[in-house]
């Protein structure tokens, strides 16, 4: 992943003491953080990688826990093992280098029951599915909302993001309304569309809005004649398809 700023010791250290004092001050013992963005995008700008103003590490793929005292933990595979004992200032990050034959989240998991953590704090917004499952029945979890957590440490300004074009059809194979069709054969049905990929092939739409990848950042609700797309507020598109309508906010 190319890192297009850098964040020095100083500021890492200091996102670590003040995410400790919100802890401390919510009787909280630590706090899950994750390398996804609110998409749920593995590959994503350090920029919006709340997991990179932790620890400094740039791989796209890692697990980070900061406990109420002590050092932020970093949980990688053996593809970043040299990478993040490089990256990372040892001295406030501890790098726990994940064996071959174990997934990186069940060893964050079993050093949690090892510190024999009782209360915990994560991005509601920035967690999986399943992962937020799993802490929600083994904890006392704290969902925190991306806005209250932004304010605890120093992040920086996010570039604005590409306008939103829609593609010719003949690239496309077929229009929105024939996917649309294909998809609902009978009314009264929708779809929630999170992935990002799916929402691009569905409304024929690219914005390259991530590194290595030509999708949008949005999430879509489709029913048979149309699909609802959702943006930031801010993002602009050209896409003049009856069947697409874009909502910002």
């Amino acid at each position: 992943m190319t890192v297009k700023f850098q964040l020095s010791t100083e500021q890492i250290s200091q996102n670590i003491n003040e995410v400790q004092k919100y802890l401390v001050s919510k009787e909280l013992e630590g706090i899950y953080i994750s390398s996804f963005d609110e998409f749920i995008n593995e590959y994503v700008p350090m920029s919006d990688c709340h997991r990179y103003f932790f620890t400094g590490f740039s791989g796209s793929t890692a697990e980070c826990f900061v406990p109420v005292v002590g050092k932020a933990k970093l949980y990688v595979d053996g593809r970043y093992h040299e990478q993040a004992d490089l990256e990372c200032d040892l001295d406030i990050i501890e790098v726990v280098k994940v064996p071959h034959n174990q997934e990186v989240r069940a060893t964050l998991s079993e050093d949690l029951n090892n510190l024999g953590i009782k209360k915990i704090a994560c991005e509601g917004q920035r967690t999986s599915v399943e992962f937020y499952k799993y802490l929600k029945a083994n904890f006392n979890l704290a969902v925190i909302d991306e806005s209250v957590f932004e304010n605890i440490y120093t992040i920086s300004e996010q570039l604005p993001l590409k306008t939103i074009y829609q593609l010719d059809e003949k690239l496309c194979g077929k229009s929105v309304n024939e996917k649309l069709a294909d998809i609902f054969p009978n009314d009264g049905e929708a779809y929630f569309i999170t992935a990002i990929d799916s929402l691009a092939w569905l409304t024929n739409c690219r914005g390259y809005h991530l590194p290595y990848l030509s999708s949008f950042l949005g999430k879509g609700i489709a029913v048979k004649d149309k699909v609802f797309v959702f943006v930031k507020e801010g993002v602009e598109n050209s896409c003049d398809d009856e069947h697409v309508e874009f909502v910002s906010g």
